[in-house]
């Protein structure tokens, strides 16, 4: 990677770039020497790299940032500088670091991605196991109920009733077998035997 060097005079013009900079630029360097940055840039005095140009030519001061750059043609780079005084006005050194700001945009993206998966896992785990424990408790009730329907007959008053809970207890399993699924549990099924 090569570092981008230009230098801007105090009258903010373009003093000196080299490839690495007219690269960072996208410009040629005849189209920005001797040129004013602002005009070069317009809208560029309302950014946060502005300021700290002006600040290091007034104050002397030396200044480091990663600034993403927006250019004309609304492409985007992301660059490095070091804001440094010398005697003629200001000296960027730039360094291209898109690409590493891209993978890590990408990197959080996957990790984010990642904790998510994560995330619904653990939820799968806590629906299948309430699931499974529910599972058996509807598993009792629905053999009491069975052995209660066989000991009653339908004309008893209570036999309405216990119908009334087989059917509950049949529309509670099949909501179990939706949470053992949504857990990707193997849904265990009950049948009869003598």
């Amino acid at each position: 990677m090569l570092e981008g060097c230009q230098i801007l005079g105090f009258d903010w013009s373009y003093l000196y770039l080299n490839a690495a900079a007219q690269t960072h630029n996208r410009r040629p360097k005849d189209e920005l020497l001797g040129n004013k940055y602002a005009d070069m840039w317009p809208g560029i005095e309302a950014t946060e790299v502005y300021k700290l140009i002006r600040d290091c030519m007034e104050n002397r001061v030396t200044h480091y940032m990663e600034n993403e750059f927006v250019f004309p043609d609304g492409s985007r780079g992301w660059f490095e500088l070091r804001i440094s005084p010398v005697p003629e006005g200001v000296f960027i050194m730039s360094l291209d670091i898109t690409e590493r700001k891209r993978m890590e945009k990408s990197l959080r993206e996957t990790e984010e991605r990642f904790w998510q998966a994560q995330k619904l896992e653990a939820i799968g785990q806590l629906a299948g196991g309430v699931a499974h424990d529910y599972n058996n408790i509807l598993g009792v009730i629905l053999g009491y109920v069975d052995m209660a329907l066989d000991m009653t007959s339908p004309e008893q008053t209570i036999y309405p009733y216990l119908q009334e809970i087989h059917q509950a207890t049949k529309k509670s399993a099949n909501l179990t077998r939706q949470l053992l699924a949504f857990a990707r549990r193997q849904v265990i099924t009950p049948i009869v035997i003598n």
